[in-house]
């Protein structure tokens, strides 16, 4: 969907290589909340993560130790995911759900994922315009510092600063742009036209039917 294909043919003979080379591990990055994703795709990703393992047994006798990392993915501007909104909290957290029932028989699979939250305050400003410059300041004000770390990262300062500047924090995060609507990076000049970004969101559409529930630009 985002032209980040990754062909196994191509994988395996690296993956295994490692092995020979004596590495136990392998750790693997996937990212969760694409249009369309089905709960099966959430179980194939964990059987892959399993494949990949299986790898080692025929080199070492036991597979591999696979750690997974989840993130859940915030649509960017300037790409053709900007019109899409992001997938819900109640999303991610079922798909969490999903994929920790999934891993449960694989003892050599360690799943680890993004903070929900801080993925949601991310599309949140990923998508914002200058109106959340009152948000940012009171929850700066509400004592929010450093929340790239767990130890100090609470989302109740958030709420509460997106409640006090009365900040609809859906409307940025998880509301689908209208196709010509005016974005607040419209303008931003990257040489990048936004036709040509439109033409790719239509080419996703058309090669993944089931998206155009979730969004359908015009003449598709």
């Amino acid at each position: 969907m985002i032209h980040k294909n990754i062909d196994l043919e191509n994988l395996k003979p690296a993956v295994l290589e490692a092995y020979r080379c004596g590495w136990r591990g392998v750790k693997l990055y996937f990212m969760v909340g694409f249009p369309g994703e089905t709960p099966d795709d959430l179980i194939d990703l964990v059987e892959l993560a399993d494949e990949i393992g299986q790898w080692r047994k025929s080199i070492a006798g036991r597979p591999a130790e696979v750690n997974v990392s989840i993130s859940f993915l915030v649509p960017k501007s300037q790409t053709p995911m900007q019109w899409l909104g992001q997938k819900s909290l109640e999303y991610f957290e079922n798909s969490i759900n999903i994929l920790r029932q999934a891993v449960r028989p694989y003892r050599h699979i360690k799943l680890s994922y993004h903070d929900r939250f801080r993925s949601r305050l991310e599309a949140i400003f990923a998508r914002g315009n200058r109106t959340l410059s009152a948000a940012l300041y009171q929850a700066w004000k509400n004592g929010a510092r450093f929340d790239s770390w767990d130890d100090t990262f609470q989302y109740q300062r958030w709420l509460d600063a997106f409640a006090a500047t009365n900040t609809d924090a859906d409307f940025f995060a998880n509301r689908n742009f209208g196709p010509t609507e005016i974005l607040p990076w419209d303008h931003i000049d990257i040489s990048l036209k936004k036709s040509l970004l439109m033409s790719h969101l239509k080419e996703m559409v058309a090669n993944a039917p089931e998206i155009k529930d979730f969004y359908s630009p015009p003449d598709v």
